[in-house]
């Protein structure tokens, strides 16, 4: 390798010779790559093409066209794609395409070149369209750069100074400190690529070679590559390694590493046109034809999926672990690579053993299940099995075959096609089997659960002494042969304590699990005292002091990356051995353990919980207290983290309205849109939000995956929109996203329009309510007039109706009087003619001789006699003779024998009260014939409606009042509705004897239920000889 300048200096000179010198000696000593290994790192395994999932997009799915030229993630998370029809910003679930359409300062769609400054800002590169920035801030404002308007931009590099340089195809250009871009004179006129190597020397590649920046000359120093005859000169790509180093992609001469003066070369012959180190240090590369490959312990990887051949354009990392892959001409143009997750079966273990098969055995209560290293634990159910069930602990026979211990007291051993079943007979206990091993020479240890150990000697068990009164929980082989047992009294050789607590500062003598790695050290877990590790029979300690998650350690294994899992009572986590020795040798404080990765975290192992084992493929399966889970090499390489939300868009009735911080708009808006997002690709549609409008509504609406608010009629005012999101794991970020919205009013709404509507309405509100107050005054002396005349005429009305009521008493009275008369004319007209003719006939019958005219006599005394009845019936129910001879409570009594219990059969009673000093006459014989009247027509209702078989009458003669009561024990009625009607058969019913007590200025009462017969009281005020009473008293 050698350095050309027209003008050569001498120690360019001199740094020739050496770098000459060098790459001969290298070619000579190792013609295969010396220092790749260590130049790019550690070659992680889990980044294995073949392992890796991926998801792809293409022209159907939101992308503008099927060509991709570039792709970078800026510091807000977003995913940029540069494409062949315009710039295109990714969120994981939305592509937003900036073109010329949308976005004036673009000359051309074309978009070759991306990159992002340190400040944020976003430079696209375009193919004749020159080189335009993006601002920072919501809506990424765009300005040209005007220097390199028009130009094909290749490549843009952002130096440790702060300076962008660009290469164009007609010359490299410099921003200085001022903004602008100013050419390079003395730098090559065509760059494909840069790069910086952490010296902080600047590279460039072209179709020229490979080319230095020379800072003290302000020139570029042309390094020539010792490359085949015919080879050509141009380099593709160029990648800094984090190492020094530098990568360089050659056109026909492969892939060139050197770091110092040391060069070595991959696929001399090859065309290299990407060269990419990842964040893990994996070299990835792709030749002319874009097929994607890494560097895998030096070599070129192998295994390569089919649609890897689909032209790679660019690659780039992202926050969260993912690969991104561009392409030209395919239909899945944009790819993203992602670690394998963790997956969960639904699977209950009790515990699991690696297989040779690449998969896993699994022994629970259900029995023994094999999974395949590509499938689910599938349970064997032939009966031949049926022995299997309960399976505690599993363990690999020397030729192949399997043990296994259970709870049901025996131990399996399945070689081949054939089951051996080794039971009490065999000299085992009748106890569980918690451990169990099969040394090297063939012999078989077993542990109790409850405490004890047994060994076979030919095809029976014996007991182990050393272990008569300790729990044994495993057993195991180290690479010398040696046999270790650990129990919950210290670790054994054989049958010999190798562990002192005191002596080995150990702080627990519970061993409760074990691992032994490659190198053959013996990883140890305790109940209680954290995690040891024996090496040349030392022990080394570390515990929750240290960094370590658990002190209660239930299970160890390892991956292929060099970490340690390991499982405690609730978690299960990962420390990687390097930090474990670093911090031994006191070159870190703390320990960085990491917790096991997605959905599998947060899940209470169980008691007896997590059993651990590392399968064939590297991945780590857990046995849990409700599933099994398998952890695949690289799950622990997606990276957790908050996703930066941002608020896109805000539409006001559909249409977008401009500001970073703060957006107005008027009052009036029926529908206002705010468009946010959560960046994050990893598992996007998973994202979770929540967001509120202070000012309008302060509690937080849970969004679920919705990425936008929707808000109506908002009333003028100023509010504040947050919105917080959380990534595919449940990781949220607090902090959000915020704008200001304020919502000016209309002229109609402002103060001023208010302050004189209120004025207005106040003149008006004056003005109308004198007119009102006029009106009304003259509404209501209408009103008093026309109510003072009702008033007169209801006056008038009340006179002509008590008057017309006065009518009616006085005609009632004259009924009765005039009832009275006839009874007393037919009494004593009638009734004493008819008795006088029965006596002149007894008399001349005695005198009759005649037989016959005899018989004849008799015959017509009998008529004159049944006259003279009925005559009497008459009188009775025109006016009782008795009521004005003997008075009022002799007529009831008499009438109420003669009719009632006479003539329909009713047992009657008639009950008197009078007070001491009761006046005689306190009433007048027009009341007493009122009243008369009206008990009769009461007890005529009770014999024809009642269905009663006892009435009393009861008479009540006070000072002041009559009460007289008709009771009886018949069917009853509702009081309520009842008490007025009137009789069926339409006589005096109920309504026309309350009518005649309030003539009286009395009253009736009722008082009657259901069932439980009828009550009828009747009240008159004393001191009434006639109508023409005072106004009565009120009575209860």
């Amino acid at each position: 390798m050698r350095e050309s300048r027209q003008a050569r200096s001498p120690d360019l000179q001199w740094f020739c010779r050496l770098s000459l010198i060098g790459f001969m000696l290298i070619l000579v000593a190792r013609p295969s790559l010396g220092q790749t290994e260590e130049a790019s790192g550690r070659l992680h395994d889990d980044r294995r093409i073949d392992r890796l999932h991926n998801n792809a997009w293409g022209p159907g799915d939101g992308l503008p066209s099927d060509q991709v030229f570039d792709i970078l993630q800026t510091q807000d998370g977003y995913l940029w794609v540069g494409t062949g029809a315009g710039l295109c910003r990714f969120d994981g679930v939305k592509f937003t395409t900036f073109d010329q359409g949308n976005t004036p300062e673009l000359a051309s769609e074309r978009m070759t070149q991306l990159l992002e400054s340190r400040d944020g800002t976003l430079w696209v590169g375009s193919d004749e369209g020159g080189l335009v920035a993006f601002q920072t801030g919501r809506l990424r404002e765009a300005k040209a750069a005007q220097e390199l308007s028009g130009k094909r931009i290749r490549s843009i590099h952002q130096d440790h100074g702060g300076a962008l340089w660009v290469g164009t195809d007609s010359g490299t250009w410099r921003s200085q400190a001022s903004g602008e871009f100013q050419p390079l004179e003395r730098a090559p006129k065509q760059v494909f690529s840069m790069a910086e190597d952490r010296e902080g020397s600047l590279w460039m590649g072209g179709p020229d070679g490979l080319f230095r920046w020379d800072d003290a000359n302000s020139a570029a120093v042309n390094v020539e590559l010792t490359l085949p005859a015919g080879a050509s000169l141009a380099v593709n790509a160029l990648e800094a390694d984090r190492d020094g180093s530098l990568w360089v992609g050659t056109d026909t001469a492969g892939l060139i590493h050197f770091k110092g003066v040391v060069l070595n070369r991959i696929l001399p012959n090859s065309s290299i046109r990407l060269v990419y180190q990842d964040r893990l240090g994996v070299i990835w590369y792709a030749g002319k034809v874009g097929k994607l490959k890494r560097l895998h312990q030096g070599q070129p990887e192998t295994n390569s999926p089919p649609w890897f051949g689909i032209g790679v354009s660019c690659i780039a990392d992202d926050r969260e672990g993912s690969l991104w892959l561009g392409a030209n001409g395919s239909p899945r143009c944009l790819r993203q690579l992602t670690p394998a997750s963790a997956v969960s079966f639904d699977h209950v273990a009790a515990c699991v053993l690696s297989a040779s098969d690449g998969g896993v055995w699994l022994g629970s209560n259900a029995g023994l299940s094999h999974v395949a290293a590509r499938s689910g634990p599938e349970t064997l159910t032939v009966d031949r099995f049926s022995k299997l069930i309960r399976s505690l602990t599993l363990a690999p026979g020397s030729d192949g075959s399997l043990w296994i211990g259970q709870k049901e007291k025996w131990v399996t051993h399945w070689a081949g096609e054939t089951l051996s079943t080794y039971l009490l007979r065999d000299g085992l206990r009748k106890e569980p089997v918690g451990a169990i091993a099969e040394d090297r020479d063939g012999s078989v240890w077993v542990g109790y659960l409850d405490g004890g150990a047994a060994r076979r000697d030919e095809d029976r068990f014996v007991e182990i002494e050393a272990f008569q009164n300790r729990t044994v929980h495993w057993f195991a082989q180290d690479v010398t042969g040696e046999l270790y047992a650990g129990t919950n009294d210290g670790l054994y050789r054989g049958t010999e304590r190798v562990s002192n607590p005191l002596l080995d500062d150990l702080p627990s003598a519970d061993f409760r699990s074990h691992y032994i790695d490659e190198v053959g050290d013996l990883w140890l877990g305790t109940l209680g005292g954290g995690l040891c590790r024996m090496r040349d029979g030392k022990f080394t300690n570390w515990r929750v002091r240290d960094g370590l998650l658990a002190n209660r350690v239930f299970a160890i294994t390892d991956d292929p990356d060099d970490n340690l899992w390991i499982g405690g009572p609730d978690k299960v986590f990962f420390v990687s051995k390097q930090s474990l020795e670093d911090l031994t040798a006191g070159k870190i404080d703390q320990l960085d353990c990491q917790g096991m990765p997605l959905s599998v975290e947060g899940q209470r192992l169980g008691i007896g919980y997590p059993k651990m084992a590392r399968s064939a493929d590297g991945s780590v399966w857990v046995t849990r207290k409700r599933d099994t889970v398998k952890i695949p090499p690289g799950a622990i390489n997606v990276i957790r983290k908050a996703p930066p939300v941002h608020i896109e868009q805000v539409l006001v009735d559909g249409a977008a309205v401009a500001g970073h911080d703060t957006v107005e708009f008027q009052s009036g808006t029926r529908r206002l849109a705010i468009h946010y997002t959560a960046a994050t690709h990893a598992k996007p549609d998973a994202a979770e939000f929540r967001y509120r409008l202070t000012g309008h509504a302060d509690d937080w609406v849970e969004a679920d995956n919705q990425r936008v608010a929707h808000f109506t009629a908002l009333p003028p005012g100023s509010y504040r929109f947050d919105v917080l999101g959380s990534s595919g794991y449940g990781i949220w970020n607090e902090e959000g996203a915020t704008i200001a919205i304020v919502v000016h009013p209309r002229w109609f709404e402002t103060a001023w329009f208010k302050t004189l509507i209120a004025m207005g309405l106040c003149a008006a509100v004056i003005v109308g309510v004198r007119g009102y107050t006029s009106s009304v005054r003259d509404h209501n002396a209408q009103l008093q007039k026309e109510v003072t005349e009702r008033k007169e005429a209801e006056a008038i009305l009340q006179k002509h109706q008590t008057r017309l009521k006065a009518l009616a008493s006085e005609l009632t009275v004259a009924e009765e009087r005039e009832r009275r008369r006839i009874a007393v004319d037919l009494h004593d007209d009638v009734g004493q003619t008819l008795a006088l003719a029965r006596i002149q006939l007894a008399g001349a019958r005695k005198s009759m001789n005649s037989p016959e005219l005899g018989a004849k006599l008799d015959e017509l005394s009998s008529t004159i006699l049944k006259a003279s009845q009925d005559t009497r019936h008459l009188v009775y129910d025109l006016s009782s003779p008795s009521l004005n001879e003997l008075g009022l409570d002799e007529a009831i009594e008499e009438w109420l024998e003669e009719e009632i219990s006479n003539r329909f059969g009713l047992k009657t009673q008639i009950v008197r009260q009078a007070e001491p000093a009761a006046p005689e006459n306190a009433v007048g014989d027009d009341v007493n014939a009122l009243l008369f009247r009206s008990v009769r027509e009461l007890l005529i209702n009770v014999v024809k409606h009642a269905k009663a078989r006892h009435v009393v009458v009861t008479s009540e003669h006070t000072r002041n009042h009559i009460k007289i009561s008709v009771a009886d024990d018949g069917v009853g009625f509702d009081a309520g509705s009842e008490a007025f009607r009137a009789s069926s058969e339409g006589g005096f019913g109920l309504f026309s004897i309350q009518e005649r007590m309030m003539n009286l200025g009395g009253s009736l009462q009722i008082d009657s239920e259901p069932g439980k017969g009828c009550q009828a009281k009747l009240i008159v005020p004393c001191g009434h000889s006639d109508r023409s009473a005072t106004t009565p008293e009120s009575h209860s």
